[in-house]
């Protein structure tokens, strides 16, 4: 479980950097929502991981991240959502999310990781709904801001 870190602990240096990219098509806006396998959680979520030390920028990241969990190579834009949260992993090991958002061509069906065990392409109204962490949804909600309906 993640929550949001207190006062005392937004000093502290994060242990690992992750990043977060919600896969998208314009025209209407639509998002691909990834479903954790049961022993990962069982929860809908956007692409995520950890920054690696062979990435260059979050940017790069959420890319590396993106054609991982989905398969998908077409990616037209990495957007930075200008978003970051700094919070506690179990409640005492400190990580930051940095939020992006991934623009591919047109909807398709991804190459699951084993980490997956389902997807959705949907709305970002249905998406909200879905989303199990609140970061999560604040992340769609800036998404839906830079990058309009």
């Amino acid at each position: 479980m993640r929550a949001p870190a207190g006062p005392a602990a937004l000093s502290w240096e994060p242990v690992q950097e992750c990043v977060e990219a919600f896969v998208v098509v314009r025209h209407p806006l639509r998002v691909l929502l990834l479903r954790r396998a049961p022993n990962r959680g069982d929860f809908w979520q956007p692409v995520s991981g950890k920054v690696e030390p062979s990435d260059t920028s979050y940017a790069a990241a959420a890319l590396r991240e993106t054609e991982e969990e989905t398969g998908f190579t077409e990616v037209r834009e990495v957007i930075d959502l200008g978003w970051s949260l700094l919070f506690l992993w179990d409640g005492k090991r400190p990580f930051r999310v940095h939020g992006f958002a991934a623009e591919v061509p047109v909807e398709r069906r991804p190459l699951l990781s084993r980490e997956h065990q389902a997807y959705r392409w949907c709305s970002p109204s249905a998406a909200l709904s879905l989303l199990f962490h609140p970061d999560n949804r604040e992340a769609l909600l800036r998404l839906q801001q830079r990058i309009g309906p």
